[in-house]
């Protein structure tokens, strides 16, 4: 594996030394390794940040950050937007009251969350698909698809849920993911809901503990979010089976929550590993830069070149073979940077 230092992180026109390698249309980083690396003001660090941010302002780059719960999509976001300012990110859309009644039975509202969200996404897809500027945003649809698998779907509801998602009329040209084991991802998951107790739902294997006036309000309100999303997109008979089936269970008032089980986290993850093919499942025809996330601090100088040369190489890559150019003058010092309008702009070393 070769190590990121600041000679093999120098962009060559001639002869790209470049920290990570293509396999079949995707881009797999190297491991993150433990190396001395300077501050996140490191030159080459800088350099390739001003320049992917220059070059991402004349193209309507499209992002999309997956990864199993507790992988840190939306850190990367913040960090991507403190990187290039140019770039609007969406915060994966979480709405209290549907996701604490979907944790209190998740195989029983999984099909209406399911769809809830699909369809949300949907829209939030034509918003930044019809857009000017670049964006990011925490998960692509299709794996809404996956969660309805290992939720167990019917045939019919994962077909409604395939038509949702084919429909989206806009395709991500990236989807960044962040590769995370099941015990980082779960310990993340704890960190979080001791800061925000609201996030204590999603942990299973709670004690359980009587519900507060608040939560079950909320319960209530999330049992008619989802009940409006079934009505909406289920058959009339399947929706009323779906209220009955809420109707015989009520809202208990001693609470457990199922959550995100160690279990439930390794079929996630062993679904992820499976994301060309779902890729292909849904033509996205995108590059897929995979990140090593595990163990890392999302501040890191390493993880911010991760994401850096992800998006430099991984979207410029593209750009380059439509006319693009890239080119460094080690005699003179500097970098310059000629978009297919014509349009050029030098980097030299001292540029902050």
């Amino acid at each position: 594996m070769t190590e990121w230092t600041p000679e093999n992180l120098v962009f060559d026109s001639d002869n790209p030394k470049i920290p990570f390698k293509e396999c079949g249309g995707s881009i797999i980083l190297p491991k993150i390794h433990p190396l001395e690396l300077e501050d996140p003001s490191h030159k080459e660090l800088r350099y390739s940040q001003t320049i992917t941010n220059w070059i991402i302002q004349h193209f309507a780059t499209r992002i999309d950050g997956e990864g199993i719960i507790g992988a840190g999509k939306t850190e990367a976001g913040e960090e991507l937007r403190s990187l290039f300012p140019s770039l609007k990110v969406y915060r994966e859309k979480v709405d209290e009251d549907v996701f604490i009644t979907f944790y209190m039975d998740m195989m029983l509202h999984g099909g209406a969350l399911q769809q809830f969200l699909a369809n949300d996404r949907k829209r939030l897809n034509i918003t930044t698909g019809e857009l000017s500027s670049p964006s990011y945003k925490d998960r692509h649809e299709s794996m809404d698809y996956v969660f309805g698998k290992l939720l167990g779907l019917k045939p019919e509801q994962l077909d409604r849920l395939e038509k949702t998602i084919i429909a989206n009329p806009y395709r991500p040209h990236m989807m960044m993911h962040f590769d995370c084991s099941v015990e980082t991802a779960l310990s993340r998951i704890v960190e979080r809901a001791k800061k925000d107790p609201k996030r204590i739902f999603e942990l299973s294997d709670l004690e359980g503990r009587l519900l507060n006036q608040e939560e079950i309000a909320s319960v209530g309100r999330g049992m008619h979010k989802l009940l409006y999303a079934s009505n909406r997109y289920c058959p009339p008979d399947e929706h009323e089976a779906y209220l009955k089936e809420v109707q015989k269970k009520g809202i208990p008032v001693m609470f457990k929550p199922q959550g995100v089980s160690p279990e439930y986290l390794r079929a996630l993850s062993d679904e992820y590993q499976k994301l060309p093919d779902l890729c292909s499942k849904f033509n996205l025809n995108t590059v897929l830069a995979t990140i090593d996330v595990n163990n890392i601090d999302f501040k890191d100088a390493r993880y911010r070149l991760a994401l850096t040369y992800a998006v430099k190489y991984g979207r410029c890559v593209d750009l380059m073979r439509k006319g693009f150019q890239i080119e460094e003058s080690k005699k003179e010092g500097y970098f310059r940077v000629t978009s297919p309008y014509g349009t050029t702009k030098e980097f030299r070393p001292d540029y902050q």
